[in-house]
């Protein structure tokens, strides 16, 4: 999980694609239009599940993974456009709502996952973590950012672009700032493609761009 250790019992649904494609999100272009995406939920229980263990069988200790992912999947659009932040919290009141509900649960992460917002990069990922229904945080990670550059030290480096592949997490980030991720790509392939260095300055070159509390204002 991004916050907390996972240090209890719980479970995890992964990849899980819904049945309708919500009205939250921009594309690579920036644009208001929906695209799929794949959902990912991680729970860690208050206690452990020993009598549903010891008995092989479900009780009000842990939480059925298969009624959750029905529940989740079945989620709808809202009628009108939400951000990412706001899908994330209707996704937590989905989580809170199945059976046995709020009080089983310590801490849930959800992991919003967008194939298709990235030009270059692999795929975006917004998460979501509330601990014991209080303290939120927020991750913006971009996944393998394909940028040809030229990197290097020696002479022969210099001579012809390499594969460059640039992965980001940034924690922290506001609500307003979750869909982000189309100037953060931006800001990553200017910075890379200008650099003639080595990767370590051009990490160093890259990390004031990216905390910089202005830069992932769009």
């Amino acid at each position: 999980m991004y916050g907390q250790p996972w240090c209890r019992d719980g479970i995890r649904v992964e990849d899980l694609s819904l049945q309708y494609a919500p009205k939250s999100a921009i594309d690579a272009w920036g644009r208001e239009k929906q695209q799929p995406v794949l959902l990912s939920v991680s729970l860690s229980f208050r206690q452990g599940f020993d009598t549903a263990a010891n008995q092989d069988a479900l009780d009000e200790s842990t939480m059925h993974y298969g009624l959750l992912s029905k529940n989740l999947r079945s989620l709808k659009p809202v009628q009108e456009w939400e951000t990412l932040d706001n899908l994330a919290h209707r996704i937590h009141q989905t989580v809170l709502e199945t059976p046995p509900g709020a009080a089983l649960i310590q801490s849930c992460q959800i992991e919003i996952k967008l194939p298709k917002a990235s030009l270059l990069g692999d795929y975006v990922n917004y998460v979501y973590f509330v601990e014991d229904e209080e303290d939120t945080g927020r991750v913006l990670h971009l996944s393998r950012v394909f940028i040809p550059t030229l990197i290097g030290v020696n002479d022969n480096e210099r001579t012809a672009k390499q594969k460059l592949f640039v992965s980001v997490w940034i924690d922290r980030i506001q609500a307003d700032d979750s869909e982000s991720y189309t100037e953060l790509e931006r800001i990553l392939t200017q910075v890379s493609r200008s650099a003639t260095s080595a990767l370590r300055p051009l990490c160093t070159n890259l990390s004031p761009r990216l905390l910089n509390p202005q830069t992932l204002k769009l």
